[in-house]
């Protein structure tokens, strides 16, 4: 065999294994893109559930700080107190014979939570967290869990501004209220916090 008809061999044997090289690779990278393009519609789908549980976490919070609002339009001293549940007839009209307890007040920090009754009508205000659905209505197999916090405000005498530090003196007449959403999702643990600052303003 003559060196010419080695080299053409050699030269085609070359040819076919980076042929079969590049086939390979060619088959793996599809395979890649198979397998991604199965993995895409479960990945969007994650999102847009991750991103309608927050949108939902989001209204729950501004209904609370809407509520909050509220609360203080009816009267000032109605933000340091729980209100009191009972004392109502089935009917939901006050029970003329029922003699109310000492007001309970708010604890600064602790958690509360909106209540509304439908037979009365009223939107109670009392203490611990609650379950919730989408809704906002109250629901033990609900996703997500709703509270707010009240806490005590400082505000520095010489410059008249808000601030954290312990040493100036409180604001009576200002109350920092924090709005907190949690829920679950994918196994992790999400929240949204919303916070806002109430005033008394006919206090000052």
């Amino acid at each position: 065999m003559n060196n010419n008809l080695k080299n053409k061999l050699s030269f085609l044997n070359d040819s076919k294994g980076s042929l079969l090289v590049e086939i390979m690779i060619a088959i793996a990278i599809l395979g890649s893109l198979v397998a991604s393009s199965w993995k895409l519609p479960n990945v969007a789908s994650k999102i847009a559930g991750e991103t309608r549980q927050e949108t939902q976490a989001n209204a729950l919070a501004n209904e609370y700080m809407e509520m909050a609002r509220s609360r203080r339009n009816e009267g000032w001293t109605s933000m340091f107190f729980e209100d009191d549940t009972a004392g109502y007839l089935p009917t939901g009209e006050p029970d003329p014979e029922y003699i109310p307890p000492p007001a309970v007040p708010v604890v600064f920090g602790d958690k509360y939570h909106f209540y509304f009754d439908s037979i009365t009508g009223n939107l109670f205000f009392v203490a611990d967290e609650v379950t919730v659905d989408e809704y906002g209505d109250i629901d033990s197999e609900g996703k997500f869990t709703r509270y707010i916090t009240i806490d005590q405000v400082h505000r520095n005498a010489a410059s008249n501004l808000i601030t954290e530090n312990v040493a100036d003196p409180i604001d009576d007449q200002t109350i920092l209220v924090t709005a907190t959403v949690e829920w679950k999702y994918n196994n992790k643990n999400r929240s949204i916090e919303k916070k806002m600052y109430l005033s008394n303003w006919n206090g000052f």
